[in-house]
């Protein structure tokens, strides 16, 4: 796989794994989809290997912890109280994924 296909693919999956995780958060949805941007173009001359395979491991760890850790809540007026939406992929113990 090519540098700049490698880094296409993991934008792209960046992108798709905000949209999860912030799914209806329209504010949240915005900064992150700018984070993303902002970063990717911040190191978009980098042409050296070993920084870019240092990127892209950042990268998946970024999406990897997006994926697993981040809890979106609700406001519910009626109760007065926070709904946490949990996703099947969120881990809730103290293990790390490195069982994989």
């Amino acid at each position: 796989m090519t540098a700049r296909s490698e880094t296409l693919r993991l934008f792209r999956k960046l992108h798709k794994t905000r949209l999860v995780v912030f799914k209806d958060d329209d504010f949240a949805l915005a900064q992150t989809r700018a984070k993303i941007n902002e970063e990717f173009r911040k190191n978009a001359n980098i042409t050296d290997l070993a920084k870019l395979d240092e990127l892209w491991n950042f990268g998946e760890d970024v999406n990897r912890l997006l994926r697993k850790t981040v809890i979106q809540c609700e406001y519910d007026e009626q109760t007065g109280r926070y709904k946490a939406n949990m996703r099947e992929e969120i881990v809730l113990d103290d293990e790390t994924d490195s069982k994989k």
